[in-house]
Formats: C-alpha cells, sequence, structure tokens
C-alpha cells in the first residue's frame, strides 16, 4: 500500500548548494537525476518508490539519486511550463524510508529539457533547492509535492553521467 504523502523536514542549509543534473538515457528511455557528489560519505541507504519514480535517500535523509523510468515521450507535455519563481537554499531531509509512494505525474516542458515530478497539489507550498538544477516544492506541513528538474542532458550508454560523475570527485575539497 502506497503512503499517502512523502514527508520531509526543511531546515536552514548548513552546507554549499550542491552540483546535480538530470541525465536522459536516449538509449533505454530513463531518467537519471544525481544530486550532490557520488561519494563514499553519500552512499545510498533507503529509497521511496513508486510504478516508474524512485528516490534514493542516504543514512541521513538526503536524496541522493532520483530514477524515472518511464521514456520521455510518455511525459506529458505542459504548454506553459514555467519554473518555480522564487527558489531558497534549504537543507531538505526525507523522513520516509523503504515506501512504496503513489504515482507521480510527470510534465515536461514543450522540448522535454525540464520535467516536474509532480507528487501532490498544494495552494501554499515553497521551493527549496536539492541541487543546482534540481528543486523541490514542499508544502506548509513539510510534505513534498513535487520535484523539478531543469536542464537534462541527453546521454547514451551513461557517458554523460559518468563524466559529470568524474568531474564531482575532482571537483571536492582534499
Amino acid at each position: 500500500m502506497a503512503i499517502e504523502s512523502i514527508k520531509v523536514r526543511v531546515s536552514t542549509p548548513t552546507e554549499h548548494l550542491l552540483l546535480g543534473r538530470g541525465f536522459y538515457q536516449v538509449d533505454d528511455g530513463t531518467l537519471f537525476v544525481q544530486i550532490g557528489p557520488f561519494q563514499h560519505s553519500r552512499h545510498f541507504f533507503s529509497y521511496l518508490e513508486s510504478e516508474s519514480v524512485r528516490i534514493d535517500i542516504d543514512r541521513e535523509g538526503r536524496p541522493i539519486f532520483i530514477e524515472v523510468g518511464l521514456p520521455r515521450q510518455r511525459w506529458q507535455l505542459l504548454p506553459g511550463f514555467q519554473m518555480p519563481p522564487a527558489v531558497e537554499a534549504a537543507d531538505l531531509r526525507f523522513t520516509d524510508f523503504r515506501k512504496t509512494i503513489g504515482q507521480p505525474t510527470l510534465l515536461a516542458s514543450p522540448n522535454r529539457s525540464s520535467l516536474l515530478i509532480r507528487f501532490d497539489r498544494s495552494s501554499r507550498s515553497r521551493c527549496y533547492h536539492l541541487a543546482d538544477s534540481v528543486i523541490a516544492q514542499v508544502s506548509d506541513d513539510g510534505e513534498l509535492m513535487a520535484i523539478w528538474v531543469m536542464d537534462i542532458v541527453d546521454d547514451f550508454a551513461g557517458q554523460q553521467l559518468a563524466a559529470f560523475r568524474k568531474s564531482q570527485l575532482t571537483a571536492l575539497p582534499v
């Protein structure tokens, strides 16, 4: 049975804004979204998943990776697609683990370079950076309403994703 809402805790940011990017695997029709560096201190601990979306979470409740297993030709086009006007910095932690979630609605920009993964609608919500190109929309009650992925890159055989991960490793302080 799927949980009705995804709970998150929002607090003051303690780290710099992470780099993150969506990589659409053209060869198999899957979107991979890397959030922050791929390193030992941020390794997979748990997940939240629906039929076509999976969010991987580290031990601290931070999202580290998102997978959308529905080809972009099946994402619903949203003609007036606009990014949220105000996005704040925050430290977001998911409080739900190892749960099945309801199937979100996938809404794409007309050129499919941005994706809105909508879990629920709320008239009162705020937007927070998960990474530079990934935004979480959270209701005033601490429920995840949506995830926005911008600047999606076409990728073949994971080459762009691997290069992104490698560039993150070399950019980390020693």
